[in-house]
């Protein structure tokens, strides 16, 4: 994994009043977890989950995002929502593989 492996994130943003975005985005795999009290690494399989909230911009265009350090042979699938007045949208969700 490295920077090489990323994924642009792009919206339509037709709104002036919003007060950010949070991008979310989930997989199914593997993380290396390190256990500092016993001093030992190990791999954790499950459904992960990261979330990014992102501020919003002046006006209405494509907002772009881009997500870094992907893995290379998975499945992710990622979820906008807007917020405004403190409360968030209902999500428009899309997925991509990452590839080979």
């Amino acid at each position: 994994m490295g920077d090489e492996h990323r994924i642009t994130v792009e919206f339509t943003d037709p709104s002036h009043s919003e007060e950010g975005f949070r991008l979310s985005y989930d997989w199914v795999g593997r993380k290396w977890k390190w256990d500092g009290e016993r001093g030992v690494g190990y791999w954790e399989s499950g459904t992960f989950k990261e979330v990014v909230d992102l501020p919003a911009q002046p006006g209405t265009d494509r907002y772009r995002h881009t997500v870094t350090n992907l893995d290379h042979t998975t499945f992710y699938k990622f979820y906008v929502m807007t917020k405004e007045n403190a409360r968030f949208s209902d999500k428009l969700v899309g997925g991509v593989n990452s590839g080979e």
